[in-house]
């Protein structure tokens, strides 16, 4: 009974070494997918400015503004465009980004369909500025942009300094915008390629003037009130003091407003054809 006993524990044995092999297989297939998971999952690059680069999953893209990548370790790094190079992703074509002039070599934006649809010569037009500034190109609903219109919508074209290729046919109007400016004037394209200069002036030289007159006006209504007190006899004669007071600041307001109103500094373009 024992060598049967025996020969049957033997071959148990062998069935279990031979079963637990798939086994111990099957458990390491999907450590090794993880694997091919995680170095393909790491297949976007963004290259930086100083040198070296940076290997993870690129989660957002936005042209000369910033670029957000998760790392091998998870992490999500946000870099601004001045400090990339080049952006590599897995699944389309490398885009340069290492300068707010360079060319945007990722898919079209609305903004290409539009100037796309306009037939005839195209014209190079290089933008500068004294400032941080944007080329902006007007939307307008008769494809004329309306005087004297403050509230408007645009299209982002290029952030200075920029080169850009536009259609010397488009009948929309452009301006370079800074936030904390004044912008410049609306201006049509030029028919020939052309070098465009900004001089921005600071947004305050705008609300100077407005609130210069504000002020005068206050002061003219307190020191009327103040004379009415005095005449009255509701108060004693501080009042008519301080009534004097009030006109003389009032007048000096108004007249300091309009004085800035006509001395002002506007924001100017020069236009220097190249070609």
């Amino acid at each position: 009974m024992r060598d049967p006993e025996r020969r049957w524990r033997g071959r148990m044995a062998i069935i279990f070494a031979l079963w637990s092999v798939p086994l111990r297989m099957e458990g390491a297939r999907p450590a090794a997918a993880a694997e091919s998971g995680a170095a393909t999952e790491l297949s976007d690059t963004v290259e930086l400015v100083g040198g070296g680069f940076i290997r993870g999953v690129v989660t957002e893209y936005v042209p000369k503004s910033h670029v957000v990548i998760r790392d091998a370790q998870g992490t999500l790094r946000r870099l601004p465009a001045k400090e990339i190079a080049a952006v590599r992703r897995s699944d389309g074509p490398s885009a340069t980004a290492a300068s707010p002039a360079a060319t945007n070599v990722n898919a079209e934006t609305s903004l290409d369909r539009v100037l796309m649809g306009i037939a005839g010569q195209r014209i190079k037009l290089k933008v500068s500025a004294n400032k941080e500034a944007a080329l902006e190109r007007r939307i307008s609903v008769d494809a004329r942009a309306p005087a004297g219109s403050d509230t408007v919508a645009y299209y982002l074209v290029c952030e200075t300094p920029c080169v850009a290729v536009l259609p010397a046919s488009d009948p929309e109007l452009y301006r370079v915008h800074n936030q904390s400016a004044q912008p410049s004037d609306w201006f049509s394209l030029p028919r020939r390629d052309t070098a465009v200069h900004a001089d921005l002036v600071h947004q305050a030289w705008t609300f100077m003037p407005r609130g210069l007159l504000y002020t005068g006006l206050v002061f003219a209504g307190a020191s009327g009130v103040f004379y009415g007190l005095g005449e009255a006899d509701v108060t004693s004669g501080w009042s008519y003091s301080v009534g004097a007071g009030s006109a003389i600041l009032a007048g000096t307001a108004l007249v300091a407003s309009a004085v800035v109103w006509i001395a002002r500094p506007k924001s100017k373009l020069t236009f220097v054809p190249s070609g």
